[in-house]
């Protein structure tokens, strides 16, 4: 098995958890929602009924106190014989309604009589919360009021009416709607319900949650299996394979995310092959130009070693030149190669300072007039009028100017010239180096910079651009500066570079445009 399918086969590994993972997340989440759903339903199932019950026997307590007053009213205000007449209409009434209390209480709440058959069984002899029952009998049990029940101290429905005693002119009849039987009743029932409602609908949830939260992950990870066939496919050899999600947010992340991490590595890709083919070239060429010095300076020294007793002052003096030129080229082209090559693997960075570049392209072009001379080559400075400081590294702009005038002065023939206009613009100061040399046809004009390229090999005498503008190019690359070509085949070739003015300059002086 190999790293791709390795990664694959983990790959499809976590879709399958995270699908299952979310299948019992969502089941859970159903689950929850169902226990919830019960409780809820249980509870309101409760209200209904206890607020149906205060509707139904909201005038039970007015009907209680009719009935004693009826009762009672033969008994010529015994209070002996009023109190068992009360208890006799209230064994009546629980007889016909075992699932009411009855209290008689007075004006402080404290319970006189009721038609429980032991008294005992109330855990307090007082009703605390006295404004319910004056709540209740003000709105005639218009609203679902609680109040405590003496016996169990639970909060419960309720029937109420006030009572005038004998002893008491503010009493009450106060009536619970629940008696111990039927709350014992109601909770056995109750916990029947809860618990086939509670298999229904744990049942409907796990069925529910199978089925939908499949078809729902499904559906949210259809996205994601299309990132998977499109990884797969890339894995495989496809480069050209890019994902393509019309949904928003994470998924296009995500996709975008792979897009831009194929197009680097089919960059990277790109990137090897050129600087294989690169390094395949670079040594053909290196190889081609090592081989013609080397091959001067040992035919030389062989020479010299075989005539040396018959060989001249001045052919030994020619050919001990001849050796140094040689030896010259061979520095040359090896220190460009040592300069490159830390230029491409960026060791090198550039220690801006300020300075004036005219005067530095002024020294620069002294050393170039001997040579110049030499050809009969008009080489001449036109620098503009107080041209300001710029910011770059000194050594490595001297490197470009000695490249490019290097350049310049080699391809131009005799009785040409050489022109360096320096001139300040904007932001910017821009050098143009202007020869009247051979030119550069269009088809080379698209190589030009390209690492070692050399212009037209076939002329031996013109040979040798090599890594020259190469270097140009990635030192100016270095300092974002921005630099063109232009040039026409046996007209001249034209070099422009800009270079950013130091920063106080601009900051302080606000440089006008020359």
């Amino acid at each position: 098995m190999t790293p791709h399918d390795t990664e694959i086969s983990l790959l499809n590994k976590i879709i399958h958890s995270l699908y299952w993972r979310m299948s019992v997340l969502f089941m859970l989440i159903l689950i929850v929602v169902g226990f919830a759903y019960i409780y809820i339903t249980s509870r309101t199932a409760e209200m209904y009924i206890e607020e149906q019950n205060q509707a139904i026997y909201a005038e039970l307590a007015d009907n209680i106190v009719e009935h004693i007053d009826q009762y009672t009213d033969t008994l010529n205000g015994n209070p002996e014989k009023r109190t068992k007449a009360i208890e006799t209409v209230m064994m009546h009434l629980t007889a016909f309604n075992p699932g009411i209390t009855v209290y008689i209480l007075d004006s402080a709440g404290t319970v006189k009589q009721t038609n429980l058959e032991d008294n005992g069984v109330l855990q307090t002899n007082k009703v605390k919360h006295l404004e319910c029952l004056d709540k209740f009998i003000e709105t005639k049990g218009a609203l679902c009021v609680k109040a405590d029940d003496p016996r169990t101290g639970e909060d419960k429905v309720f029937s109420a009416a006030r009572y005038d005693s004998p002893k008491d002119k503010a009493g009450y009849v106060y009536v619970v709607l629940g008696s111990a039987e039927h709350d014992n009743a109601v909770q056995t029932l109750m916990a029947s319900y809860y618990q086939r409602l509670a298999i229904r609908n744990m049942v409907i949830a796990l069925i529910a949650s199978l089925i939908m939260g499949m078809l729902l992950i499904w559906y949210l990870t259809r996205n994601l299996r299309v990132i998977v066939n499109t990884v797969k496919q890339f894995s495989k050899g496809n480069l050209d394979a890019r994902i393509n999600v019309n949904s928003k947010g994470e998924w296009r992340e995500l996709s975008n995310t792979f897009n831009r991490m194929a197009d680097t590595i089919v960059g990277n890709i790109k990137q090897l092959k050129a600087s294989e083919k690169f390094r395949r070239e670079l040594i053909a060429n290196v190889s081609h130009d090592l081989r013609t010095p080397l091959a001067v300076i040992h035919g030389y020294i062989e020479t010299l070693i075989i005539k040396k007793d018959n060989i001249s002052s001045q052919e030994r003096n020619n050919y001990i030149q001849t050796i140094l030129k040689s030896t010259e080229k061979l520095r040359k082209l090896v220190t460009e190669l040592f300069e490159f090559s830390k230029l491409e693997a960026n060791q090198i960075q550039a220690r801006k300072e300020p300075f004036f570049i005219h005067e530095l392209a002024h020294d620069i072009a002294q050393g170039y007039q001997v040579i110049a001379q030499k050809k009969n080559i008009q080489l001449s400075m036109n620098c503009a009028p107080n041209l300001p400081l710029i910011e770059a590294d000194i050594a490595l702009i001297e490197r470009v100017f000695q490249n490019i005038l290097d350049n310049a002065v080699k391809f131009t023939p005799d009785q040409g010239t050489v022109e360096v206009d320096i001139r300040h613009h904007q932001e910017t100061v821009a050098v143009k180096i202007i020869d009247s040399g051979i030119g550069i046809s269009e088809a080379d004009m698209n190589s030009i910079f390209d690492r070692y390229h050399t212009h037209d090999r076939s002329n031996q005498n013109l040979k040798g651009m090599g890594l020259g503008l190469s270097i140009v190019k990635r030192i100016l690359e270095i300092h974002d500066a921005d630099f063109s070509i232009d040039s026409k085949e046996g007209v001249g070739t034209t070099f422009s570079f800009n270079l950013p003015i130091y920063k106080e300059v601009i900051i302080k002086n606000k440089v006008p445009v020359a």
